[in-house]
C-alpha cells in the first residue's frame, strides 16, 4: 500500500508541477506579441503594406489578380509566424511592399 501511495504522490506532484510551468510560458508570449505593436514602424509598414497591395490589385489583370491574392494569403501565413520577432516582422514586411509595388528600392 505504501508503494501506491509513493507512486499517486509521484504523479500527483510531476502534474502539478508541469501545470505551474506550462502556463508560465503563455504571459511571455503575450508580452512578446504585444510588443510587435509597440514597436515604432509598425503602424506606418503595416498602412504602406496595405495601401501597395490595393495599388497592385487595381492595376493588374483577372490572372495576374489571382497571383496577387494567392501571394497575399500565402505571406500573411508566414508573416503571423514571425509575430514574436517585430524586427523580422517588419523588414518581412518591407520586403513584400516591395513585392506588390514593384519597386525593389524602397525601404
Amino acid at each position: 500500500m505504501p508503494e501506491k501511495r509513493l507512486i499517486w504522490c509521484a504523479i500527483f506532484a510531476t502534474t502539478c508541477l508541469l501545470s505551474f510551468v506550462s502556463p508560465a510560458a503563455d504571459p511571455g508570449e503575450k508580452i512578446n506579441s504585444s510588443s510587435l505593436e509597440d514597436h515604432p514602424d509598425y503602424s506606418w509598414v503595416e498602412e504602406r503594406f496595405e495601401e501597395a497591395y490595393r495599388e497592385a490589385i487595381a492595376q493588374t489583370d483577372p490572372h495576374q489578380r489571382a497571383v496577387f491574392e494567392k501571394e497575399h494569403a500565402k505571406f500573411l501565413r508566414e508573416r503571423e509566424t514571425l509575430r514574436n520577432d517585430p524586427d523580422a516582422w517588419i523588414a518581412y514586411t518591407q520586403q513584400e511592399i516591395r513585392y506588390f509595388a514593384g519597386n525593389y528600392n524602397e525601404p
